[in-house]
């Protein structure tokens, strides 16, 4: 993406996947080496593998996703690794494709961002990109607000029977990569009993257009393209989980083929001389066939990083004690503005005690309260960008004499503002796919949640303060 002085950016993965280690040449240094060999291995020391730049050899790295293991020791902030199967090109390959049915899940966060810079309405933003998209060859062009609704459904009845089962508390939202990353090769096993296996609004979008969608339309898998926009880089590492395939062996699919950022889309269009300000508006597709008068609109719950505590908060303060919640939540602002708790008194006492935290320092300080069994919270949605996802590092920059402060706090009011608050059980379609498709508890969880796994820190992850 852009920057304001017309310099192309540099990805920006959350703190969480990458080295902040300031002075770094833009090829891998011997100190920080690849993990995964040429064989696609790991290896103990990969010295041999992974060589410092040198002039008469201008050859970059190359990995696919499937290679990586979110080790850091490439992903820095002062170079971009060719993440071949998250591309652009690679995108514009298959949509010329006339063999591949391409699809996009668009996420709102993503058109709100656009609809900001552009100065377009944000509804009218997604049906433009609708229609520029489709006029490129995408086949289908659908929201998150579906995926969204099933994600807060599923992680709510888990918060519920987890509650009431005296499970491991607090229960740690799952929908952030760049915290699953932090958690999985930093925390290991300590954190995996706290982690929400609801899948993120993007994963469950996945599930749904290679095994619903597919079966509904007849298509092979193989030959359904499914990408996603989204607001963070962090997002192609989650795509890539081979826990997020579907089917078995050979006939094994990826549920998200191609994720690309909110800038990466804008970088897209405008290098194909394609202005979203002046595209036709398109029809945002529907996944189950119902509800046309609701394309295009967001009917979701409040919250520009997934309004996880708005949802499980009320869900859980009505199934557990009979408490209606009314009105918005009381947040209190703690440390900072990222990090806020809410809670539930019935007879003068706390019986629900949530918070948001956002940010890499503000996660620091919950793990700690964590591991010294200190932590007064009973669930808490956790985000790796400070600002939540709306902040996310794939989100276009502040315009010249604009703060980033000052542009997360507009993008939230926008997003929060676009919303027309509607509960995810009133959503006809969300009730159809449950009595059509998500019969059995057994076919829910299999399709709507998954696992998470510590990994082998091989080369220890140097990130000041971890």
């Amino acid at each position: 993406r852009d920057n304001t002085d017309g310099s192309m950016a540099q990805p920006r993965f959350s703190g969480t996947v990458k080295l902040d280690t300031g002075d770094l040449s833009d090829y891998i240094a011997p100190a920080q080496n690849c993990v995964v060999g040429k064989a696609g291995k790991e290896t103990k020391d990969a010295q041999h593998e992974v060589q410092r730049h040198k002039k008469e050899e201008a050859k970059p790295v190359k990995v696919t996703l499937h290679d990586c293991l979110a080790c850091s020791g490439c992903v820095t902030s002062a170079e971009t690794v060719l993440l071949e199967q998250q591309s652009t090109e690679e995108l514009q390959t298959k949509l010329k494709d006339e063999n591949m049915h391409v699809v996009f899940t668009v996420s709102l966060q993503s058109v709100v961002a656009l609809a900001k810079h552009y100065g377009i309405d944000p509804e009218k933003t997604l049906r433009k990109i609708a229609g520029a998209l489709k006029s490129m060859g995408a086949k289908e062009v659908y929201d998150t607000c579906f995926s969204k609704d099933l994600s807060l459904i599923e992680i709510a009845d888990e918060f519920v029977t987890r509650y009431k089962e005296r499970g491991c508390m607090p229960m740690l939202a799952s929908a952030c990569p760049g915290w699953i990353c932090y958690a999985e090769k930093t925390l290991g096993n300590f954190a995996l009993p706290y982690i929400s296996t609801t899948k993120s609004p993007q994963q469950i979008a996945g599930t749904v257009v290679k095994n619903f969608i597919c079966d509904k339309k007849s298509l092979d898998p193989s030959k359904v393209y499914h990408c996603t926009i989204m607001p963070c880089y962090d997002k192609k590492l989650e795509a890539s989980r081979e826990d997020f395939t579907t089917g078995k062996g050979e006939r094994s699919y990826c549920e998200v083929d191609c994720v690309i950022t909110t800038g990466e889309l804008a970088e897209f269009f405008e290098t194909r001389g394609i202005s979203i300000a002046g595209s036709t508006e398109g029809v945002v597709d529907d996944m189950t066939g119902l509800d046309e008068e609701e394309r295009g609109a967001f009917f979701s719950t409040p919250g520009g990083s997934g309004g996880f505590v708005e949802h499980v908060f009320r869900e859980a303060a009505l199934s557990l004690f009979g408490e209606k919640v009314e009105g918005p939540l009381q947040m209190r602002i703690l440390r900072n503005q990222d990090f806020r708790e809410v809670t539930l008194e019935v007879n003068g006492e706390n019986v629900l005690n949530f918070a948001t935290v956002y940010g890499f320092r503000n996660i620091q300080n919950l793990v700690r309260k964590l591991k010294m069994g200190k932590s007064p919270y009973h669930f808490v949605e956790i985000m790796a960008c400070p600002g939540g996802c709306v902040n996310g590092g794939g989100q276009l920059p502040p315009k010249e004499g604009q703060s980033a402060k000052e542009l997360i706090a507009e993008l939230e009011t926008m997003y929060n503002a676009s919303i027309h608050y509607r509960h995810p059980w009133e959503n006809k379609k969300v009730e159809r796919l449950y009595e059509e498709w998500l019969v059995t508890p057994r076919h829910r969880q299999h399709m709507l949640h998954t696992g998470y796994h510590a990994r082998e820190n091989t080369i220890g992850i140097q990130v000041n303060n971890w």
